[in-house]
């Protein structure tokens, strides 16, 4: 696990204010976390991206600011479908639609999910306002999955490095 973790990124009271409303917001702390740990590249898991519809308008309107405001880029961005899919993969659960995974699931248990799925010997961040601070680790994966709440105090933490 050399080398700078792999960050995904939340959009929603993360990055923007809303899906509606793409201010961008928290931009100061989660650059100079990005900077501390030299991350290059990030990703996207959000729920608010929720089909390829969703994918394109990200694409088209949130990825170009995003990238200048962290000065890093986006690699790659999955909607709430391919989430379902991977976590679907990863544990053999059913869902009846979007909104039950994400109920289910929550954001905690479908990242875990997708870094199992899509991961090994490797650490990935993150950085969420819906999610508690806490580490998961797969160790026959070698896979070591750290959460961060943005919240006041966690960006305290997050903005000095403390993980």
């Amino acid at each position: 696990m050399a080398g700078p973790p792999k960050v995904f990124l939340d959009l929603e009271d993360t990055i923007i204010k809303r899906w509606d409303d793409a201010e961008l917001i928290n931009v100061q702390k989660i650059q100079a976390w990005l900077q501390k740990h030299n991350v290059e590249w990030i990703r996207i898991f959000s729920f608010a991206i929720w089909t390829d519809e969703d994918k394109q308008r990200f694409s088209n309107l949130l990825q170009l600011p995003i990238e200048r405001a962290l000065n890093v880029s986006i690699l790659e961005w999955m909607s709430v479908e391919e989430m379902a899919m991977w976590s679907r993969h990863q544990t053999g659960l059913q869902w009846f639609d979007r909104t039950d995974f994400m109920q289910q699931r929550g954001k905690h248990g479908a990242f875990f999910d997708v870094c199992k799925a899509t991961q090994k010997d490797a650490h990935c961040v993150l950085i969420d306002d819906a999610v508690p601070n806490e580490t998961l680790a797969c160790h026959d994966l070698n896979l070591k999955v750290d959460l961060v709440k943005m919240d006041e105090h966690a960006l305290r933490w997050v903005a000095s490095g403390h993980m």
